[in-house]
């Protein structure tokens, strides 16, 4: 509850944090609506049920639709691992506790490269436990399934760890040693490891809920809106992980002794 607590105190910091990445999936959709629109002409698509019907005539017939979606994913991805970071630094900052807006855009700037690396170093442990997990698929599709989801919360516990350690302890963050440390330090305590995996599942829960508004909420004037909130809650909820891990440095950190 205390760091749900840190992240309910910083409204500005959530709502800043949605309100950017809404303005950032609009960016990208810019491109891909104009290709679909002028593929599609003057036909439209009404209904949920037509929706799967007419993407796939759509996709079979106008090729460039296929690629605009790619570039769209692929851009959407790489502008995420980049510009997660940025905001990596004056979160922490701010979750810690309160602070000038000064003091968070330093962080911005001067922790960028050490969130970049933690985040790429946790990009690639993701890429060799997905072998681990294949190999398990092999047995049994439930052990890939299970593999998979603790690969996915251990590693990301493990990032927002390291950030937040390199933020509030200045610890080397370009050095693998911090990443390893964090690695460790997730694997002995089981406790943070379940509670940021659960709250890890509520945003990729949210994330489905975007999904599902949007289709079923086809040719609506309420569903935009509703997926805009579903993601400035699920921006909420991303800090509210990163809150945890604060509250884990927080409390596990030794007060400094006072002068003699």
């Amino acid at each position: 509850m205390r760091a749900l607590r840190r992240v309910w105190s910083a409204p500005w910091l959530w709502l800043g944090i949605g309100m950017a990445q809404l303005a950032l999936a609009a960016a990208l959709a810019v491109p891909l609506r104009a290709v679909v629109r002028a593929a599609m002409g003057p036909f439209t698509v009404t209904g949920e049920s037509r929706l799967f019907g007419a993407l796939a005539e759509l996709v079979s017939e106008h090729p460039t639709t296929v690629a605009a979606m790619v570039a769209a994913l692929a851009g959407g991805a790489a502008l995420a691992l980049l510009l997660a970071p940025v905001f990596a630094g004056a979160a922490i900052r701010r979750l810690a506790g309160p602070c000038a807006k000064g003091d968070q855009a330093r962080a911005c700037v001067m922790h960028y490269p050490a969130a970049l690396v933690i985040g790429l170093y946790g990009l690639l442990l993701r890429g060799l436990l997905a072998f681990v997990a294949a190999a398990l698929g092999t047995i049994h599709s439930s052990l890939q399934i299970a593999a998979i989801v603790l690969i996915l919360s251990f590693v990301a516990v493990a990032v927002d760890l390291a950030r937040v350690r390199v933020v509030l302890e200045g610890a080397r963050g370009l050095h693998p040693k911090t990443f390893l440390r964090a690695l460790i330090t997730v694997a002995r305590t089981p406790l943070l490891w379940l509670r940021s995996g659960l709250i890890g599942a509520l945003h990729w829960g949210l994330s489905l809920a975007m999904l599902v508004v949007a289709v079923r909420g086809l040719d609506t004037a309420w569903s935009p809106w509703a997926v805009r909130g579903i993601a400035l809650l699920a921006a909420f909820v991303a800090l509210w992980r990163l809150a945890a891990a604060v509250e884990h440095v927080a409390a596990t950190t030794k007060p400094s002794a006072p002068p003699a």
